[in-house]
């Protein structure tokens, strides 16, 4: 599939009426550009983002063949908010899931197998460290990169998570431009690619 659409493309492929896809347009909610006959085009990666930010079923279609899978752990509902709007934006077709604490983040990872697990140190239950001995205990976990969000600053916490087999390591607060370059800094080439702009 071509990687702008018009009106009509996103009309049909999504099941909307036309109307709706102009409102996005002329809203603002959905960028476009005017094509060589005057007709608005819409670029794929824009239409997913809209649908996945409004939580619409991306028809499959749409869907990226090996989408981008992030699994979210940490105990704050605000924060897993937070990283899930903001992974959304910066990689459309992402296919995330979340856990509030580690033993069901390991379950959820087991299940899953992500791309990336975002990784609360502090939480209920097994902590962030046990979670990252947990998963480099399993051989089909071996590819996951764990990239530990932590309010915990000091070296010694960021050290621990290393030699537990944490690729990388990013302080609460943090700036949401470098942890989408941490993210895609753990990423393959093929994936990394095409979110990289």
């Amino acid at each position: 599939m071509e990687a702008r659409l018009t009106i009509s493309d996103i009309s049909k492929i999504c099941c909307l009426p036309e109307t709706t896809v102009t409102e996005w347009i002329r809203t603002g909610k959905l960028p476009c550009l005017i094509g060589s006959n005057g007709d608005l085009r819409v670029q794929l990666m824009d239409l997913v983002r809209l649908l996945q930010l409004l939580r619409i079923r991306i028809p499959e279609e749409l869907c990226p063949e090996h989408p981008l899978k992030i699994l979210i752990v940490d105990d704050e509902p605000s924060m897993r908010r937070l990283l899930r709007l903001n992974l959304i934006g910066q990689f459309p077709g992402v296919s995330i899931e979340e856990s509030a604490e580690g033993f069901h983040a390991g379950w959820r990872a087991h299940d899953f197998v992500p791309d990336v697990m975002l990784l609360d140190i502090r939480m209920p239950g097994m902590d962030g460290f046990d979670v990252c001995r947990l998963l480099r205990a399993k051989e089909e976990l071996k590819n996951t990169r764990i990239i530990v969000v932590s309010g915990l600053r000091d070296k010694e916490v960021q050290q621990k998570a290393m030699s537990l087999g944490a690729n990388d390591f990013i302080a609460k607060p943090f700036d949401l431009k470098t942890l989408k370059e941490k993210i895609l800094a753990q990423l393959p080439a093929s994936k990394s690619s095409l979110y990289a702009a």
